[in-house]
């Protein structure tokens, strides 16, 4: 991490400073750049949210003022391809929250999916300079974390590298404070002990798409305050404290990516990026039916299901439009029966799960028997994607919408506004970087997934 500390302390200060300025100004742009829409929660806090205002976890507390959403152009599986479709669409949203609070916003706190991001876990140990663990030891263990990428399911075990050039940090947290051999601690600060050691969760993304985002906002006239993983935020926004605190694992299924989290003692010890969602069923019905991609995307928030249940399953969908063309697609082809597109829909769900299910296993959530786990995004609302999830993961699985936001609109509290309003938690306590100072030796090297699975078994 000497090579990468001081540009990461120098970047997260600088968003801590617009975070900063926002907080004074009053309003902050929630944007969440998705593959199917981009939307935009306005959130004030302090005397702009006046009464109602909603206290999250004891970080402080705002009220959501205005909202926007509008079709996603520029955006291919979370990556931002089109700078100029992007920052219009941006626009579009953002004009119509500020419409909605009456009130102009600069700063705006981003969620997105691109930028390939991928967690790892540093470990690091020193010794008490004095009797008591101080501050500077803290810095110290913390300064001594070398972030290491793991090698995924499917790749050689030697692939486990330092970070590499051409990465970034997005965010680091201590999630777990040993002294002496003993695991558990929050906060060793005044300890007496010999030891301490501290296991580090990071996420990296690529830093070209970190570059792509600002010249985005830049174009949309808005000041990029922070930047939040589409998994982070997400979790933030749908699990409750029990599950936030006693481990729980968060998918959420989006239009072109699916994210997924874990979060335990109320940290993100976990997230990676599935690049697939809600559009590859859509052109699976597409292809496989011979459909107009108007009529498989209708035809999938209408009528899809992953499960075969109810009568008539044989019987062609009708076309619910006045077209006066009867029960026929755009093509002038027969509507297709539920069960073609059950047929269709069923194998894409399960795939996209499957991935989900595998990214988890390599953060060792097969050890946490009993945790759940909650499905969001617009894709969970399909007909029996809760059932198939249960079937997939072997586990109990619920619906998770956003919660704990005062001022939210009733529109915007469905599953796929999740991402957006878990942004308001990370304004609120931005969990952007943890160094103060770049120095101290590498470690020696270690096994991630090991690791991982080690504390996970040890502590729960």
């Amino acid at each position: 991490m000497a090579d990468h500390a001081p540009s990461i302390y120098n970047t997260g200060k600088a968003r801590r400073d617009a975070l900063a300025a926002a907080k004074r100004h009053g309003y902050v742009a929630l944007i969440d750049i998705g593959s199917s829409k981009i939307a935009c929660l306005m959130a004030a806090v302090g005397e702009n949210a006046q009464a109602d205002i909603t206290e999250l976890g004891g970080y402080g507390a705002l009220k959501i003022v205005g909202a926007g959403v509008t079709r996603s152009a520029g955006v291919k599986q979370g990556a931002i391809i089109e700078v100029d479709a992007v920052s219009d669409a941006i626009r579009r949203a953002v004009a119509s929250a500020e419409a909605m609070a009456g009130a102009p916003v600069f700063q705006a706190l981003v969620s997105f999916s691109g930028g390939q991001p991928r967690s790892a876990i540093a470990t690091a140990e020193v010794k008490i300079a004095g009797d008591v663990i101080e501050r500077a030891d803290i810095d110290k263990a913390l300064n001594a974390c070398r972030p290491v990428l793991p090698a995924r399911k499917g790749e050689l075990a030697h692939r486990s590298t330092m970070l590499p050039p051409g990465r970034q940090i997005l965010q680091a947290r201590p999630i777990n404070w040993s002294i002496d051999g003993e695991d558990g601690l929050r906060e060793p600060a005044g300890i007496s002990a010999s030891k301490l050691s501290v296991d580090l969760h990071s996420l990296s993304v690529d830093e070209s798409a970190l570059k792509t985002l600002a010249s985005v906002m830049a174009k949309a006239d808005l000041e990029l305050a922070g930047v939040c993983a589409a998994p982070q935020a997400a979790g933030q926004a749908c699990l409750v404290e029990d599950e936030l605190e006693y481990g729980a694992a968060c998918v959420d299924i989006g239009g072109g990516t699916t994210s997924v989290s874990l979060f335990i003692r109320g940290e993100m010890v976990f997230a990676d990026v599935v690049r697939m969602g809600g559009k590859h069923i859509t052109m699976d019905l597409v292809r496989g039916l011979g459909l107009e991609t108007s009529d498989a995307e209708r035809l999938k928030v209408l009528e899809g299901s992953c499960v075969a249940a109810g009568v008539d399953l044989d019987r062609p969908l009708e076309d619910s439009r006045e077209t006066g063309r009867g029960a026929r697609s755009q093509r002038g082809k027969p509507m297709p029966s539920r069960s073609d597109l059950i047929g269709v829909i069923r194998p894409r769900m399960e795939e996209i799960l499957e991935l989900a299910s595998d990214r988890l296993d390599m953060a060792g959530f097969g050890h946490l028997s009993g945790r759940r786990v909650v499905l969001t995004g617009g894709a969970s609302l399909m007909a029996g994607s809760i059932e198939t999830a249960q079937r997939v993961f072997d586990r109990q699985v619920r619906l998770g919408r956003p919660l704990r936001l005062a001022g939210l609109p009733a529109n915007f509290g469905g599953p796929e506004y999740s991402a957006a309003a878990g942004m308001a938690a990370y304004w609120l306590a931005p969990q952007d970087d943890v160094w103060k100072k770049p120095k101290a030796a590498p470690p020696p090297a270690q096994n991630h997934v090991l690791r991982m699975m080690h504390w996970l078994r040890s502590t729960w």
